[in-house]
C-alpha cells in the first residue's frame, strides 16, 4: 500500500460557553478523494478506533492504515489524538452530608449522635434513634 497524503482543509469553530470553551474541526478533503483519505477523516472526527473499524469494514488492512498511511504528515493514531478530543466522561457520585442537632437533652439522642458520628463504638443495640434502631440509623446517616 502507497503511503497517502490527507490533505484537509480545517475550518475552525469556536463556542465559547460561561463553563467550557471548545474547538470543532470540520474536515475537508483537499486533492483525491480516496479510502484512505475517508479513512483519515474518520480519524479526525471519531477517534482511531472508528478509522480502523472503517478500515476493516472497506476491506484494508488494519495494520497497514495506521503504519503506512499518514494523515496531513502525521501517522493516522497522531493525527487522531490531535484533532479527536473525546471527552473523558467521569462519573459524579453524589454526596450527602447530614448534621445532627439533637431536639432534646436526653442521654440516649447524645447517644445516637455521637454512635452515627463514629465517637462511640460500644451502644445498646435496644436504643432507638429517629424512629429506628440505632444499628440501623447508623448505617443509613453514618457520617
Amino acid at each position: 500500500m502507497k503511503t497517502t497524503t490527507f490533505i484537509a482543509a480545517m475550518l475552525v469553530t469556536l463556542f465559547a460557553s460561561t463553563a467550557t470553551q471548545a474547538t470543532n474541526y470540520v474536515f475537508v478533503a483537499k486533492g483525491a478523494d480516496t479510502i484512505n483519505t475517508e479513512l483519515c477523516k474518520t480519524a479526525g472526527e471519531s477517534g482511531i478506533a472508528a478509522a480502523t473499524r472503517q478500515a476493516t469494514d472497506l476491506g484494508v488492512n488494519a495494520y497497514e492504515f495506521k503504519q503506512k498511511v499518514t494523515c496531513n504528515g502525521m501517522t493516522p493514531s497522531k493525527f487522531s489524538k490531535k484533532y479527536n478530543r473525546v471527552a473523558v466522561i467521569q462519573e459524579v457520585v453524589p454526596t450527602t452530608h447530614y448534621e445532627f442537632v439533637p431536639s432534646d437533652k436526653t442521654m440516649k439522642t447524645n447517644a445516637c449522635i455521637q454512635a452515627v458520628k463514629g465517637e462511640v463504638t460500644k451502644f445498646d443495640r435496644s436504643t432507638i434513634c429517629n424512629g429506628m434502631p440505632i444499628h440501623r440509623f447508623i448505617r443509613k446517616y453514618k457520617a
